[in-house]
């Protein structure tokens, strides 16, 4: 009897284990028909009241900051989790923290902000109206979309990133920098290519001359496409353990796979009209030196200058979008000829793209206005200082472009064979040939201009309209020299210093001959007898004038008066040759077809 008490008692304990074990297992199958609904709720909750509960924190010590500080504060930030010592801790402003929440809450701005990225508390977030980070995705391609490394998920707290493309043995980036701005999460792709050493190659000799025999090669040159067949082609650095430094000017004339390469800083140069592949859709030049016209004819939808690019010589041609890398002051920069819109690296110490222009780092000088800007009226921003040479080359469609007197100095070529129709100049300094061959039909000379050099309209053929509101004494004759249709100068209403004769003849001070109209067409003119001097280059660059009249009240006559007026042979003066020998006179007729003065007792030979 003993021993079936104990088994029924045995017996009863197994059947109680195994309805607790049958209700354990019947909660879990309904938890997990469920979705783990009842856990998964309750860590909400738990997740949504920490956060308000931090929120509540830190709004007590904004209050604390506003009363300490008087409501003149900063907003606060506190990306860290360190608490010893460390002022700018998210502890510091919230005593409650809880480690398991580091990494994933942080304090932007007076706000506690998730930058994790857990899926469900993402989307815990939202249901609770919770400020979060942007998640963006960055992958990792080649020409084929396939994979090459892992996807990298970066939690994007400001609206603007700036990601850096892995390196991935084998393969080279296309662009080594993305940066946009994530309004929402993000999807950002890095497309590399394949670094082909089954290119075409031949060796050079240390005297820089082709060689087949190995043990005089010490570096190589490519030649052509070889038996590679990827439409995106990295050229190596390295080819039979030799340095890979050249390419042959027409190593890929006629291809019509290659679409995007990759340049690797090994190449020493990239020779002017290199042939390219016809279908080449981007380029990325790291080499040492892009020469003049390289990749010229050409129209590339993406030219990437790397950051090893160290010259950049004249003009590269192709190109619509244009990204800088390089940080060298390259010459030339400016004549990348069909550009539409400029990108720049975020950490580019040298360059730097500003509304919508490429400009040096301190935004003081325009480098490049893109042809993809289309206005047709066009102010130069007020913090340039400087328009460098070749900014505006061969632009279009502006109609109307003020340089205001914020500008100090308009460089040579600044604005070479653009359309612009109309100017208003106010640059304290125009250097030479800055309006070169531009078909500009007015210009106004602003008050504060005190430069005009040789020549900053040369070339414009076009120009009839030339007003001066400037009081400084300037060479007009000489700044608008080679402009022959100009016929007569126009001054501003109030100028207390110039003034125009009824033909069009500019009058400095009342009494000094300034300029004769460079495309006046008249053959003889006689000075008014009010005029005293006759200023520096006054006829320069007329082609019409033939002989000159001069009354007795000329006491000095300047430099260079008639430079290049290739018709005037003569000067009539109206008094005797011993008074024409006592005017003060310099290099006066240097560089002129004068031949004779004609006084009034006779004639002085020259």
């Amino acid at each position: 009897m003993k021993t079936f008490k104990d088994k029924r008692g045995i017996s009863l304990i197994v059947l109680v284990i195994t309805i607790i074990l049958m209700i354990i297992l019947g909660a879990a199958v309904i938890i997990s028909l469920n979705g783990g609904g009842t856990i998964s709720r309750a860590n909400e909750a738990v997740f949504k009241n920490d956060i308000k509960k931090y929120q509540e924190q830190l709004n007590m010590a904004i209050a604390n900051e506003k009363l300490n500080q008087n409501d003149v504060r900063d907003k606060i930030t506190a990306m860290g989790y360190e608490q010893d010592g460390n002022p700018n801790s998210v502890y510091t402003y919230v005593p409650d923290f809880k480690k398991k929440y580091e990494g994933k809450l942080v304090i932007k701005e007076d706000f506690i902000v998730y930058v994790g990225l857990d899926d469900k508390e993402r989307e815990w977030t939202l249901n609770a109206g919770i400020y979060r980070s942007k998640k963006n995705t960055i992958k990792y391609i080649d020409e084929d979309g396939n994979k090459l490394a892992d996807d990298d998920y970066i939690s994007q707290l400001d609206v603007e990133y700036v990601y850096t493309a892995k390196q991935i043995n084998g393969y080279m980036p296309i662009i080594d920098e993305l940066s946009g701005i994530s309004n929402s999460d993000t999807e950002v792709t890095f497309e590399y290519c394949k670094i082909c050493d089954n290119l075409a190659f031949v060796g050079i000799d240390e005297d820089g001359n082709e060689t087949e025999t190995e043990s005089e090669i010490v570096e190589y040159k490519v030649t052509g496409i070889g038996t590679c067949t990827n439409k995106n082609v990295a050229i190596p650095e390295v080819h039979n353990s030799k340095p890979v430094t050249t390419i042959k000017t027409d190593a890929f004339k006629n291809n019509a796979t290659v679409s995007k390469l990759a340049i690797p800083n090994s190449i020493k140069y990239i020779a002017g009209y290199t042939s390219l592949p016809t279908t080449l859709d981007t380029v990325n030049v790291n080499a040492k030196e892009i020469r003049d016209l390289a990749f010229w004819g050409r129209t590339i939808n993406n030219v990437i200058v790397g950051r090893d690019v160290e010259s950049l010589n004249g003009r590269f041609g192709g190109g619509r979008n244009l990204y800088i890398f390089c940080e060298a002051n390259i010459y030339g920069l400016g004549t990348f000829a069909s550009c539409t819109k400029i990108i720049t690296n975020k950490d580019n110490n040298t360059y730097t793209e500003i509304d919508g222009l490429l400009c040096s780092k301190d935004k003081k000088t325009l480098i490049i206005y893109p042809t993809g800007l289309k206005d047709e009226e066009y102010i130069i921003p007020s913090y340039i200082e400087n328009i460098g040479a070749y900014a505006f080359n061969t632009y279009t469609n502006i109609k109307k472009l003020t340089i205001p007197s914020t500008v100090k100095n308009v460089y040579t070529n600044a604005f070479n064979s653009t359309k612009i129709n109309e100017f208003y100049v106010d640059a304290i300094s125009v250097s030479t040939q800055a309006f070169r061959d531009s078909s500009t039909q007015k210009v106004i000379i602003g008050p504060n201009v005190n430069n005009l050099e040789v020549s900053p309209f040369w070339g414009c053929t076009q120009l009839t309209d030339v007003t001066i509101l400037s009081e400084k004494s300037i060479a007009y004759s000489r700044a608008f020299w080679g402009c022959s249709t100009l016929e007569r100068f126009k001054v501003g209403d109030g100028n207390s210093k110039y003034s125009v004769t009824e033909d069009g003849v500019l009058i400095y001070d009342g009494t000094t001959l300034n300029s004769y109209p460079p495309g006046k067409k008249d053959a003889e003119y006689t000075i008014p007898n009010s005029i005293i001097k006759i200023a520096y280059q006054a006829f320069a660059g007329n082609q019409n004038i033939e002989q000159i009249n001069m009354y007795n009240s000329v006491i000095n006559i300047e430099d260079y008066i008639a430079t290049s007026c290739s018709k005037l042979t003569n000067i009539t003066y109206y008094d005797t040759m011993e008074k024409w020998n006592n005017i003060a006179k310099l290099n006066w007729k240097y560089y002129s077809s004068i031949k004779t003065v004609t006084c009034t007792d006779g004639t002085i030979d020259l």
